[in-house]
């Protein structure tokens, strides 16, 4: 299934005034992420969504252009994308992002579903269970969280986007786990998953999601 362009449109023109940088760089978040495989998942979500590491907030508009049944309450650490966010929200009505650390939210099922689009591979090992305790207790039981990351093989993928995040996130190190030790992870903290599956589109990338559904 192919991205949906008028929602990709109207996402990425609503940052209208952010820059050209800002926009060239939004363009090129969007063409990266599988965003056409994900259409089906994406439909799947219902009611008030929460966005970890959601930075411009970009995939979130696209979704909410895409499924008129959510709204999405993005938390995000870099302040000045969340600036850009707010700038521009008015253009977004079902999106608002805010600086905040999920693991800080003190919001006890207070969200219908969560999305998690490649944040934590840049987050230490050490860290991906308390976060997704954290994304556990906002979560009603039964909501629906999607976790698309990326994957250490095949090598060549893994390195072309080693590559990618040195350009785009700088020469810190990345934290990328095979999908079926990420879901455990997940399991362990509140989670059932319902299926794994790798992302083909761009074979440059080693795409996977893992739909899960809070206990």
């Amino acid at each position: 299934m192919g991205l949906d362009a008028g929602a990709a449109w109207r996402a990425w023109r609503s940052y209208k005034g952010a820059g050209l940088g800002v926009l060239a760089f939004l363009a090129g978040r969007m063409a990266v992420a599988p965003l056409g495989p994900l259409e089906r998942d994406l439909r799947l979500l219902n009611g008030r969504i929460l966005s970890l590491g959601c930075g411009h907030g970009v995939v979130d508009r696209y979704v909410a252009e895409l499924n008129t049944a959510v709204s999405i309450v993005g938390v995000e650490l870099n302040e000045d994308r969340v600036r850009i966010a707010r700038d521009t929200e008015h253009r977004a009505p079902r999106v608002r992002v805010r600086h905040q650390d999920v693991t800080l939210l003190e919001e006890s099922g207070s969200y219908d579903g969560a999305l998690v689009v490649d944040v934590l591979h840049h987050v230490p090992f050490e860290e991906h269970a308390r976060i997704a305790a954290s994304l556990a207790d906002c979560l009603r039981p039964g909501a629906i969280c999607l976790v698309k990351e990326m994957a250490t093989t095949p090598r060549r993928q893994y390195w072309w986007n080693r590559i990618h995040d040195r350009l785009s996130a700088g020469p810190g190190p990345i934290y990328c786990r095979a999908p079926e030790d990420l879901a455990e992870v997940f399991a362990g903290e509140g989670f059932r998953v319902d299926e794994t599956r790798r992302l083909r589109r761009l074979r440059l990338y080693p795409q996977y999601l893992i739909t899960l559904r809070r206990i």
